[in-house]
């Protein structure tokens, strides 16, 4: 027969055990479960003169006046041979669902046909049970660029803070295009907002002071400026197109100059 110090022992040892136990599972819990990216209200963007205020599904951004919605904007994803990654839970396709894409290119200069545009790609999307943008934006750095081609950074908004991605890409021809990418996370909404051009100097300021407009907004619908061919590509006069200004000579000056992202 045990006795009465044996068997408070034995009770204690058992109630130790059990307490371990439940520590174990509660840091497990904790670290398998994210708090998802959340943001905040912001007084309405300031719209300049020369900028137009346009709107998305579920969200309002100002660029300059020039960038409009063109018949002859491409797909980006085709056109510099991007492969995207399908939701940006890290789980399965079906975790992204609601997409939805808007593209502008920029109508001020006139391209050669084999000349790719200066543009803007947003892409909304809603991923169930929320994520970081902090995951997301390495998920898509990885699946678009890959980790060792592009700089991820984050970046303070009015809104709160974003992902920024900053890469680079070499053409067949020898140009090189830049890359601007924003990661934007509010619980289960994420945007994903792809700035393109030759300029890297120009581009970046000019991304990032758009991304300060940025306000999300559920009662918000696509409304842009539509082109009507002022700035389409000119495939019957590529001396004309050659001619035209806006192709300035590439800066990697605050962009990331390591590999080529993806270079064919």
């Amino acid at each position: 027969m045990l006795s009465s110090h044996n068997r408070d022992l034995e009770r204690h040892s058992q109630l130790y055990f059990w307490f371990l136990a439940l520590a174990v599972l509660s840091i497990g819990g904790c670290k398998g479960k994210v708090e998802a990216t959340h943001l905040h209200s912001a007084p309405p963007a300031e719209v300049a003169g020369d900028e137009f205020l346009n709107s998305g599904e579920g969200f309002t951004i100002a660029l300059p006046s020039f960038y409009k919605r063109s018949a002859s904007t491409p797909d980006p994803d085709a056109l510099f041979h991007i492969s995207r990654p399908m939701g940006m839970s890290g789980s399965s396709p079906s975790a992204t669902k609601n997409s939805s894409t808007l593209a502008l290119m920029d109508t001020s200069v006139k391209y050669l046909p084999t000349d790719p545009p200066v543009m803007v790609r947003f892409e909304t999307s809603t991923v169930e049970g929320g994520t970081t943008a902090a995951a997301a934006a390495n998920e898509y750095a990885d699946a678009v660029y890959g980790t060792t081609h592009a700089t991820v950074t984050p970046l303070t908004l009015p809104i709160g803070e974003v992902m920024e991605i900053t890469a680079r890409k070499s053409l067949i021809s020898g140009d090189n295009f830049y890359f601007v990418d924003f990661i934007v996370v509010d619980g289960e909404s994420v945007l994903k907002a792809m700035f393109i051009g030759n300029d890297a100097k120009r581009l970046k300021a000019m991304a990032e002071k758009a991304m300060g407009t940025l306000r999300f907004d559920p009662n918000a619908h696509t409304k842009v400026q539509e082109d009507k061919g002022a700035g389409a590509i000119d495939m019957s006069d590529p001396i004309k197109g050659a001619a035209a200004t806006g192709a300035g000579a590439s800066d990697t000056s605050g962009l990331n100059a390591g590999p080529d992202a993806g270079s064919q």
